[in-house]
């Protein structure tokens, strides 16, 4: 028998900031895997069960929570959200879990942040749903680095009210009336504040055809602020951080051939924590490259990506992380790993009574093989949902044996994962 529910969630997987949540973190595929996963943001989770019983629940995305250990670089992602799902994409699927494999080999966490998972209110358009407050919030919170992306649009603008939802002063007037969502990002993420040093800029070049048909061009162009637009993008190319146009090629649907785009990103971010001293010291770069690092571009330039070539001699020159595999160490490990994922857990409700209800069974069940297994893509919340069952269930008395065999691997999205 089979029971498939539409529509969204009851709740948010994996993490949310206060009611909201966000998109962070989330595994992927390699820049070698060619496959493109279609309609990202609109997965599936499946609870299979060795029973007659097969569940197929809808769900909501979410991602990890913020934590302040050192040893994590996070990425704030800023851009409108409905044309630029498959930039968006790209990042998630294919660019960060390469840039995982190589922080792993300097003992380094990433946690990429995607607002447009965390959107609290139904609304199709996305952009309109978050408060600036909200933006904002997350801005602050998102360290080192800022990632934004522009293509043809400028995005929702919202009203002086929708401004100060949020906001303590409401008798204030807002700094950024008049502006779209996506441009006080950028303003308060580098352009004004400064506020994110570490900020990477990256404008769409290939345009919309004039033959692409209506809904496309409401989708992906903003005729009513072009001169907003070009003005923003001035602004962001006369900054002084460095600031990409990449190509790609319209299907007709949608853009696709991002790889320019991607390698464009992950050189970026990957030289620019090759050149944090703390997590490689100048004098490791003085040892590779036989003079001052800061005669050299590679180190003081952030506009040049960092050359394989040199950045394997410093890997090589980096003793890897110790693993410890006792026991304790390992239970150690998965309690962090489980206390991540429940920080900020909220909602999955029907899905944890399903998985209780399994688990309790019942007198026609007992002698069925007692085997559950829960499948998803990449970052959708399946750590957080047993972490939060795992939980439940040690809170009731029950004792609890963890296996902690795949937490250190990457998942293809392109696949259900287990």
């Amino acid at each position: 028998m089979s029971i498939e529910i539409s529509g969204s969630c009851d709740g948010y997987g994996d993490a949310s900031l206060s009611q909201d949540s966000a998109h962070v973190g989330g595994g992927g595929r390699r820049l070698d895997r060619s496959a493109q996963l279609t309609a990202f943001h609109q997965p599936r989770l499946t609870l299979a069960f060795l029973r007659p019983t097969m569940l197929r629940l809808s769900t909501f995305p979410c991602g990890l929570p913020m934590s302040g250990h050192d040893r994590h670089v996070r990425v704030f992602i800023s851009s409108t959200f409905r044309d630029m799902h498959a930039e968006r994409d790209h990042l998630v699927t294919v660019v960060f879990p390469e840039l995982r494999d190589r922080l792993a080999r300097l003992g380094l966490s990433l946690y990429d942040v995607d607002l447009r998972w965390g959107v609290p209110s139904k609304t199709v358009d996305g952009e309109t749903a978050n408060s600036w407050a909200y933006c904002r919030k997350w801005i602050e919170k998102v360290q080192p680095f800022f990632v934004g992306i522009l293509g043809q649009r400028y995005g929702y603008v919202p009203t002086e009210e929708k401004l100060k939802e949020g906001e303590k002063d409401k008798d204030k007037k807002p700094a950024y009336l008049g502006k779209s969502i996506t441009e006080m990002e950028i303003r308060y993420g580098y352009l004004d504040t400064k506020l994110r040093p570490k900020s990477y800029f990256y404008l769409r070049r290939t345009p919309l055809p004039a033959s692409a048909p209506p809904e496309a061009r409401e989708r992906y162009v903003d005729v009513e602020y072009v001169t907003e637009l070009d003005k923003l993008k001035n602004d962001i190319l006369a900054c002084g951080r460095p600031a990409h146009y990449y190509d790609c090629r319209w299907t007709g649907n949608d853009f696709t051939d991002l790889e320019d785009f991607g390698t464009m990103v992950l050189d970026d971010l990957w030289s620019a924590i090759l050149r944090d001293p703390n997590h490689v010291t100048p004098e490791l770069w003085r040892q590779v490259l036989g003079c001052d690092p800061n005669e050299k571009p590679w180190y003081t330039d952030d506009a040049q990506p960092v050359p394989q070539e040199l950045w394997e001699q410093l890997l090589a020159k980096i003793a890897p992380p110790e693993k410890d595999d006792s026991l304790p160490a390992q239970a150690e490990q998965m309690a962090r790993f489980a206390g991540d994922r429940l920080r900020w857990f909220q909602g999955r409700t029907q899905e944890l009574a399903d998985l209780q209800a399994f688990i309790d069974g019942d007198a026609s069940t007992q002698d069925l093989p007692r085997i559950c297994v829960v499948q998803a893509v990449a970052g959708q919340g399946k750590s957080a949902l047993l972490s939060k069952l795992c939980q439940l269930l040690a809170n009731a008395g029950h004792r609890l044996v963890g296996i902690a065999s795949t937490l250190d691997q990457t998942a293809q999205p392109q696949q259900p994962t287990s």
